[in-house]
């Protein structure tokens, strides 16, 4: 289900929050003219007879959201614009724009995120995202050009990080790890197995599923003990084995399938030192970065990372511990190992 936040009255919004499934006939209480948010993007109500605003995406005023009290402001991040337009004509550039912040409700007030990964599309998104949260106290990135630097493939960059996070504080609630490689020195995914290189199999490994084994490694200690905590990494979808039809893509598939097993060892191990972490592997989706962009031709859809990455911490915000060593697209399904 999505979440869908609308109302008007006199043109200003009334603070009214609903759900609602994708089916067009369970939308039958939604007027034709009427916006719509739905998984974070605003549009029009789907039998709106003009396509060019069926998928319209809109963003809220500033001050609406402080209109709102606490408990309103879902914590998928349902946002809010002032103006609704009962003529089917208006203009979309009459629609103000501005930046959706998230609202990790689950996490404790003034909680403290980490980003490793924080100068790629995805990783620079998660940082914005979590930025604009009121709730989180500081957030900060990392990565191969930061101080101090990360380098998945030099253990002790990433133990000397975990040191000098810890000298920060002694708890951090939210460890994003937003990293992973597709083409590995020109080489694309393999389409059979007569293109496996063993060099270029390794380099996948040692970025998709050991760099991030060693920062949960180095980093998992640094979750909170007495209450929630999240350790979150990035898989894909052709990591699944159950769900493999196609064949191809050898290195990356078994790369993110080892990482997987990863987050699941992970998950069974900190539910004895930490009993409140939750511990997920992520599927953001096919997203409008430097990663995908030779790949994502024949996608049904294209995200863009602020997107994809609002949606993750959505779905993050709503696991509980029984879900600890799972795998969850961007819009919260489950999906198999």
């Amino acid at each position: 289900r999505a979440r869908v936040a609308f109302a008007c009255e006199q043109g200003a919004v009334t603070a009214v929050q609903s759900f609602c499934t994708r089916e067009p006939q369970r939308r039958s209480h939604a007027k034709a003219a009427e916006p719509l948010l739905c998984n974070g993007l605003w549009g029009w109500h789907p039998r709106f007879p003009d396509p060019a605003l069926r998928r319209l995406r809109v963003e809220p005023l500033p001050a609406a959201r402080h209109a709102l009290s606490r408990k309103t402001w879902g914590t998928n991040a349902s946002v809010y614009i002032n103006q609704c337009f009962p003529n089917r004509g208006a203009a979309p550039e009459s629609i103000a724009r501005t930046t959706v912040a998230v609202n990790m409700k689950s996490l404790q007030i003034h909680y403290r995120a980490v980003v490793i990964g924080a100068t790629g599309g995805l990783g620079t998104a998660f940082v914005e995202c979590l930025a604009n949260d009121p709730n989180c106290k500081r957030v900060v990135g990392l990565g191969r050009q930061s101080t101090p630097p990360v380098d998945l493939l030099d253990e002790a960059s990433i133990e000397h990080a975990a040191t000098w996070l810890r000298d920060q504080a002694t708890e951090w609630d939210l460890i994003l790890d937003a990293t992973g490689i597709l083409t590995i020195n020109g080489h694309g995914p393999e389409k059979r197995l007569r293109d496996l290189e063993p060099a270029i199999m390794a380099r996948a490994f040692a970025i998709n599923a050991i760099g991030p084994a060693l920062l949960f490694k180095h980093l998992s200690p640094l979750l909170p003990r007495g209450r929630k905590g999240l350790l979150a990494t990035l898989s894909a979808r052709v990591g699944s084995i159950e769900d493999n039809h196609l064949g191809g893509w050898v290195s990356y598939r078994a790369s993110k399938a080892g990482l997987n097993q990863i987050v699941r060892t992970a998950a069974l191990e900190l539910r004895f030192s930490h009993r409140h972490a939750v511990v997920a592997a992520l599927q953001p989706g096919t997203v409008a970065t430097r990663l995908s962009e030779p790949y994502r031709s024949r996608a049904p859809e294209v995200l863009e990372p602020v997107d994809s990455a609002r949606q993750m911490l959505a779905v993050l915000d709503r696991l509980g511990t029984g879900d600890s060593g799972s795998f969850h697209d961007f819009e919260g399904r489950r999906l198999p190992f």
